[in-house]
């Protein structure tokens, strides 16, 4: 509770006193043993996905290996019994977001009992737009090219669209961009796939060209943050998914925020692209 506070309230690994808490507490968990705490149940998925959060959003930096093989341990003795599809996904999200982490078989592991579940969720419908893009973006950096994120996109593309409806563009942001880095993977036999891919990405697109519709008819930019818009048209422009409507709304929203002083050069560089990618603003040969 108390790192996943500090956490919250902004403390960061790169602050000694910070750093220094998480290591002792990855000691004490070590010595304690997640797998007992998980069977006397003073470990359960809150603890697991509240620590997991807390050490990725501090930035920790030092090793988290001895954290992950604990908590297999406390998976494995049960813990994550009563998890829902937030509990799952911030796993995913956290695994993700430690990147020193990423080629460790423990961390291998746990994604292979999350993303699953996920699944599980997803084909139940019960899941929010935030769940499934902490997991899409988790797995287009965790297992990209698995029979797992394969299955996750089959069952996201069958699902119904109105499981995505509600949500921020951050959330529609970061789904188109874990679909891409799957899209990245597959190669022109697997029609299928890619058809599932495309039929996903369609849902998350329509649903931020509805947010960015409202947001202009408003006058208002508020809610919209650079780097999502950013990573939407680069997403769609590697997903060849040419949404000409969508796309001038995204530049529209893009001219909003320079003039409002809230543009990032990397922003500008990554809208650029993508729109040279998807061709927009030049002008359509005649068929």
């Amino acid at each position: 509770i108390l790192l996943h506070a500090l956490a919250a309230g902004g403390c960061r690994a790169q602050q000694g006193p910070m750093q220094h808490l998480i290591a002792e507490y990855m000691g004490c968990q070590q010595q304690l043993g997640w797998g007992a705490a998980a069977k006397d149940k003073s470990a359960d998925f809150l603890t697991v996905t509240n620590t997991l959060w807390a050490v990725a959003t501090a930035e920790y930096g030092g090793s988290v290996t001895p954290l992950l093989l604990g908590i297999q341990q406390a998976v494995a003795a049960g813990a994550m019994r009563k998890a829902q599809a937030r509990n799952w996904s911030l796993m995913l999200w956290a695994l993700a977001k430690l990147p020193q982490c990423h080629p460790s078989e423990p961390c291998k592991q746990l994604a292979a009992v999350a993303v699953p579940a996920m699944i599980t969720c997803i084909k139940a419908g019960h899941v929010v737009p935030q769940d499934v893009s902490n997991t899409m973006w988790a797995v287009g950096q965790l297992c990209p090219a698995t029979p797992q994120a394969q299955a996750l996109v089959f069952a996201l593309a069958q699902a119904p669209a109105a499981i995505m409806a509600g949500g921020t563009t951050q959330a529609y942001s970061n789904t188109l961009v874990g679909l891409a880095s799957i899209w990245s993977t597959l190669n022109a036999s697997q029609t299928s796939l890619r058809t599932a891919v495309l039929t996903a990405a369609l849902v998350s697109a329509l649903h931020l060209d509805r947010l960015l519709t409202k947001a202009q008819s408003q006058g208002t930019t508020d809610h919209i943050h650079p780097q999502n818009i950013a990573n939407a048209l680069t997403s769609l422009a590697k997903l060849s998914l040419h949404m000409e409507g969508l796309t001038a709304r995204a530049v529209a929203s893009m001219q909003a925020l320079a003039a409002a002083g809230r543009l990032l050069p990397q922003d500008v560089s990554s809208a650029l692209w993508a729109c040279a990618k998807l061709g927009h603003g030049l002008p359509r040969s005649p068929v």
